[in-house]
């Protein structure tokens, strides 16, 4: 990992353009492959659109975006790849299409090569399970928006060769990312406690604790944040956080099922009224419940996972500090409001 020149990135929508930006500004040369030339496009429009409004915010010296610009180039031949020393797919959440790109990337890279996937809704080693050299590969879980957000969680699975995940987080270091050790489980560290804090904000609503708004404005209250659960699941899609319950469900169990009310909203296809004071089953706005099960949800999981071996107190609270903006992780919470571990 010390002589990175030439990476990979396959996937040129939304976290695979943004991945893509970040190593080329750090002055890396990147190949963006996609099946298609139109999605190829999309991707360069995404990044130079970036690019200048990095300029206009004087983040960037307009002298210098040509040279980085002309750092990527975009082609739908994976065989291009087998320049690369280091490759991150983000290609859409399906665990079969995954498993086969990988097959097909073992064919084409030198047996050197490192190979990282951006999954966040499967396991690393599901992925990885039908390859043959499984000792070069492993996660890389960015966090959106991925130029911006410095958090990615470096995942090693049981097959991970001995130090390339530190290998890997002192490339990331290097490159001004904020990396974390993770083990291969289920939501890795952030979204095993963050993906079921914003389902216990939905089974409050669905219970009749409090309206959307209500309950937002108590998260933004108690955990000191900008956005609550609600504007924080219209922010990246409300699918999205369905689609992630339901991945940590069939992993874990029936206490990270989704709560109907997410699944309805979904099935509407509708974002939250984060303005509504509308509160479900005759109940009324409870403050006191909602921070109590609002802190427990978060507390119980994340001492859950240090207790598993997944990272350690530290790297959770970092994560979410860096990941999520939120000014005090977990544990640091947890030590000013022992009453609800």
């Amino acid at each position: 990992m010390q002589n990175i020149k030439t990476i990979g990135v396959i996937g040129a929508g939304t976290m695979g353009s943004s991945i893509a930006q970040h190593f080329i500004m750090k002055g890396l040369r990147v190949i963006l492959v996609d099946a298609k030339d139109e999605f190829l496009e999309k991707g360069r429009k995404a990044i130079q659109n970036s690019l200048n409004e990095a300029v206009e915010r004087k983040l960037l010296k307009k002298e210098d975006q040509d040279k980085i610009s002309n750092s990527v180039s975009y082609t739908t031949k994976k065989e291009t790849l087998s320049a690369c020393e280091f490759i991150v797919e983000a290609i859409y959440e399906d665990l079969q299409i995954k498993k086969s790109l990988f097959k097909e990337l073992e064919t084409i890279v030198t047996p050197h090569c490192v190979l990282a996937t951006n999954t966040s809704s499967f396991l690393i080693s599901d992925i990885v399970s039908e390859l043959k050299n499984r000792k070069q590969v492993l996660g890389v879980h960015y966090f959106y928006p991925a130029a911006k957000n410095k958090l990615v969680e470096i995942i090693s699975t049981f097959h991970t060769q001995d130090g390339l995940g530190k290998e890997v987080l002192d490339f990331y270091t290097k490159i001004d990312k904020t990396p974390i050790l993770v083990q291969d489980s289920p939501g890795f560290a952030i979204n095993r406690f963050f993906v079921p804090w914003l389902n216990e904000a939905c089974r409050l609503y669905e219970e009749g604790y409090g309206s959307v708004s209500f309950i937002d404005d108590i998260a933004k209250t108690i955990f000191g944040i900008s956005m609550g659960p609600f504007a924080l699941m219209n922010a990246t899609g409300v699918p999205i956080a369905l689609h992630a319950a339901s991945g940590l469900a069939n992993k874990l169990g029936s206490f990270y099922q989704p709560a109907l009310i997410l699944k309805e909203q979904v099935s509407l296809n509708k974002p939250w009224d984060l303005k509504s004071a509308n509160i479900l089953k005759g109940g009324k706005n409870n403050p006191e419940i909602v921070e109590k099960r609002l802190f427990s949800v978060c507390f119980r999981i994340a001492s859950q996972l240090v207790s598993e071996g997944v990272t350690d107190e530290i790297s959770v609270d970092l994560g979410a500090r860096v990941g999520l903006r939120w000014p005090k992780g977990p544990f640091a919470l947890m030590n000013e409001k022992p009453e609800y571990k």
